[in-house]
């Protein structure tokens, strides 16, 4: 059977977090990321600066960048503009990853975990 478009696609920001995916797809940045995920959480990850470790969101590209990107072409894929691990391979500069069912994500070297779900329509808590 062909599919005519977008399969559902999750992005989980957080537990309990995440936003929908359009079939225009998705650009994610640090303004993204402080736009969607609550303060509290922005907040707790801010306090890392002042024990002198570098905040997880700081490791996301900022406003004016986009990080990474999730497009569709015959199934979801990730652009990777700046670094992003995923397992033990790392992507940057425009490299491609044909995404799973389920991919947990490492925005930037030490940066913000995020997971991306295919063929669901609701974040797990």
């Amino acid at each position: 059977m062909a599919c005519n478009g977008p399969t559902p696609c999750l992005v989980e920001l957080a537990p309990g977090y995440g936003c929908h995916v359009s079939a225009l797809g998705l650009d994610i940045s640090r303004a993204f990321l402080l736009r969607f995920l609550p303060a509290t959480l922005v907040a707790v990850d801010r306090i890392r600066a002042t024990l002198n470790l570098l905040p997880q969101i700081d490791g996301v590209a900022p406003a004016d960048e986009c990080h990474c990107a999730l497009r569709w072409h015959n199934g979801w894929r990730l652009v990777a503009h700046r670094p992003v691990v995923c397992g033990r391979m790392l992507y940057d500069g425009g490299a491609q990853l044909d995404l799973t069912r389920s991919t947990a994500l490492l925005l930037g070297v030490g940066g913000w975990p995020i997971i991306i779900r295919i063929n669901e329509t609701h974040i797990p808590l």
